[in-house]
């Protein structure tokens, strides 16, 4: 019977109107009163889940019998009304089994085509729902300047999302409904976002369930734009500098970027519809530049017009750095560079070039106004437009100062100069006694060469007859010679006329001197409170500076009268050195209260010219060192540089070459700092220039920033009787470019 049954209701399934209503159950009569009859009745054969959501029993019981296939998907629960039901009520317990059955009935209602009555048997079960609604922030800012629609923007961000949900939350995106911002309007700023990820069920199975609707993604986002209005300033331009004039437009938009590399081979960019417009035309930009490498640079997107317009030159151009020349050049003077110069004076860069323009005249120009040693000259060059650039139009004039930076102290007296016969002295011999006192001189300028070989000393004969008669007359004979100097040779165009006088001796001179310093002070630092010994030759140096100041080398009528006052000349240096070094090491404050008496001794070299003794008295008095920061930057100290090595690793030599000029013109020298401490003398203290701190803050000219603005901080050694720091403002100043072939450097220098 049961067979029967079964085959009875699988044709029923299969067949006629009736199979369209009822999946399986009891046999009922086909039709009733002109409807279809439904009645039937049946045990599911799975458990009904469910949950605490809104979903009531009977909606469950219904849709649990729709997918076990047991009635037709075309019935509606609405066609139904529960005429009997047993614990079709939701479990207390969950995983509790709950046993119950409901008999459907259909309703009296005549647009309804069915009638009868379903029972369905079923086994409830309560499952508790897992909450997936969670907030995820993302940390990272996301640059999202390649996206052309925001959906492929969600899809990403859901890839690197996924990764911080909660456990066992569903990451197939099919199963949420994605909302949330737009693609920015606003460009080049972190824009804080929000996006959404509404659950719709498709993750739900009988043993899963989620509750729960939204995903919340909290994430910072940027959009990298350049606006790009290039004026064309050249014709016929190659393609490659076409893409390099557009991309330093960008980069100099985004100059404090380091995620903007200055090079666009970085990029990959479709560069194929970006051709150069003709005279009057533009060119629309828009593209996205793809970096190489995603780790280091950011996407950009251009947008913009390349212009290219003909340009009037304007009529006058006064240059602000003068063209440094020297005496050997006259009157070769680079008009490359002048016109450079003038070019990036009124932001033209890259042309027209000077092969367009007349300058025929330039080099008499030169020629005549050719500025003397140490003088400067101010021309104006006419420039006239040869109209073989259309570009371009209009001739120029550019005024501008031709300045030579040597030297010319003009007449310089020099300390007198006492000889013995029996050295045997020649016009050349005396004329390098001469040089050791011209070099020697407090007149001196540091920046040039020491060595004779590098000038030309003229009218000797005139040293020549002044050696004769000295030596006849054993009296002051008077000199005067001129001695020049190159730049390529000197260091500096250079030109002098000293005098002074010499004596000529029978015999060596005896007397003894006794010069009492001890009005004088002399400070120093006690080493077992500091530990530091280069204050010894600040002190070495001090008081030699008083010893010449002394009668025996200033007064006329003083035998010891015409005594060199060249230190080196003495055998002092050594011997002083190590008298005051040991002093200072047997210092005890405890026993020797605050001053350590000291008498020195020293003799000259040649003891054919004197063979006495001279003897110092003084005091060296214990004191705290001074501690002084000095800000010096009030005034502007240029520092002109002919030319520039193309090494870059020449940078330490570089520094090593200026540092003298430095120290010179901006502490020995500077007159601010001399008003405030008078009695320091800075030119004897040791100054760190060669570590890697003080190297590091210089940044020099180039050929297209012809001038570099620095601040520089330059320290006092350690452990001198001075400590100290001094801020100075430099102007390095481009004033010619050449390529060096020697590595040769020459700096010239004027106080501002």
């Amino acid at each position: 019977m049961r067979k029967i049954l079964t085959l009875l209701t699988t044709f029923l399934i299969t067949s006629a109107s009736i199979t369209s209503v009822i999946s399986c159950g009891t046999i009922s009569p086909p039709k009733i009163a002109g409807r279809e009859n439904i009645s039937t009745e049946f045990t599911l054969t799975n458990n009904v889940i469910v949950t605490d959501d809104n979903m009531t029993v009977e909606e469950s019981i219904f849709n649990q019998a729709k997918s076990e296939g047991r009635i037709s998907q075309d019935l509606s629960l609405d066609f139904f009304e529960i005429t009997d039901a047993e614990n079709m009520v939701k479990p207390t317990s969950a995983n509790t089994p709950q046993t119950g059955d409901v008999v459907l009935t259909v309703r009296q209602d005549e647009d309804i085509p069915y009638i009868g009555s379903i029972t369905i048997r079923f086994t409830l079960v309560k499952k508790l729902s897992m909450d997936i609604s969670q907030t995820v922030n993302l940390k990272n800012v996301w640059d999202v300047t390649k996206y052309e629609n925001v959906e492929e923007l969600y899809n990403d961000i859901w890839e690197k999302a996924v990764g911080s949900f909660k456990p066992e939350t569903p990451i197939d995106i099919e199963t949420y409904d994605i909302s949330g911002f737009d693609l920015p309007s606003v460009y080049n700023t972190k824009l804080p976002v929000t996006m959404f990820a509404e659950y719709n069920g498709k993750a739900n199975t009988p043993t899963s369930l989620f509750s729960g609707t939204i995903i919340t993604f909290n994430l910072n986002i940027i959009s990298y734009r350049a606006m790009v209005n290039l004026k064309l300033q050249q014709n016929n331009l190659d393609p490659t500098l076409l893409y390099d004039l557009v991309w330093k437009e960008v980069k100099q938009q985004f100059s404090d970027d380091h995620g903007v590399s200055s090079d666009y081979n970085d990029y990959q960019v479709e560069w194929s519809d970006m051709i150069e417009p003709d005279i009057g035309g533009n060119t629309q930009l828009n593209f996205l530049a793809t970096p190489n490498n995603e780790n280091i640079h950011h996407y950009m997107r251009v947008e913009g017009f390349i212009f290219k317009d003909q340009i009037e030159l304007p009529s006058t151009i006064e240059l602000s750095i003068p063209i440094v020349v020297t005496q050997q050049e006259r009157p070769n003077v680079d008009k490359d560079w002048i016109w450079k110069l003038a070019m990036r004076k009124v932001n033209i860069n890259g042309g027209p070039a000077l092969t367009n323009f007349n300058t025929t005249d330039w080099q008499t120009i030169f020629s005549k106004n050719w500025p003397n040693i140490g003088r400067t000259e101010t021309v104006t060059l006419r420039a006239v437009n040869r109209n073989t650039d259309p570009m371009f139009k209009g001739d120029v004039k550019i005024t501008l100062k031709l300045i030579n930076q040597g030297i010319d102290p003009g007449l310089l007296e020099l300390d007198p100069i006492l000889l013995v016969k029996s050295d045997n002295h020649t016009t050349d011999s005396v004329l390098h006694l001469v040089w050791d006192k011209l070099i020697n001189n407090k007149a001196w300028n540091p920046h040039l060469s020491r060595d004779l070989v590098n000038f030309k000393p003229e009218d000797l004969d005139r040293l020549s007859n002044a050696l004769r008669d000295a030596e006849n007359s054993e009296e002051w004979e008077s000199y005067a010679i001129n001695i020049s100097g190159k730049q390529e040779d000197a260091g500096g165009d250079f030109k002098i006329t000293v005098h002074g006088k010499i004596k000529m001796v029978n015999k060596a001179i005896e007397k003894d001197a006794i010069i009492d310093l001890s009005d004088k002070t002399y400070n120093f630092m006690p080493r077992k409170q500091f530990g530091s010994d280069n204050q010894v030759s600040y002190l070495v140096h001090q008081i030699w500076g008083d010893i010449i100041k002394n009668s025996i080398f200033t007064a006329n009528d003083e035998q010891n009268f015409g005594l060199s006052k060249i230190q080196t000349d003495w055998n002092y240096f050594e011997p002083i050195y190590q008298q005051i070094d040991e002093a200072i090491n047997k210092y005890d404050a405890n026993s020797s209260g605050d001053k350590i008496p000291l008498e020195l001794k020293f003799s000259f070299r040649n003891n054919a010219i004197y063979t006495g003794q001279v003897t110092v008295k003084l005091n060296l008095t214990a004191s705290e060192p001074i501690n002084l920061d000095f800000n010096l930057t009030s005034s502007m100290l240029p520092i002109f540089i002919r030319s520039l090595p193309t090494p870059s690793e020449d940078k330490k030599e570089l520094v090593k070459n200026m540092v003298n000029t430095i120290l010179y013109d901006g502490i020995i020298k500077n007159p601010d700092l001399k008003a405030q401490q008078r009695n320091i003398l800075w030119q004897l203290l040791s100054y760190d220039t060669t570590t890697k701190e003080f190297i590091e803050q210089f940044n020099f000219p180039t050929e297209s920033n012809p001038q570099r603005e620095l601040i520089i901080n330059i320290k006092t050694s350690y452990g001198q009787f001075v400590n100290g720091s001094f801020m100075l403002k430099i102007n390095l100043i481009l004033s010619t470019f050449k390529t060096l072939q020697k590595r040769r450097v020459f700096f010239l220098l004027i106080r501002g």
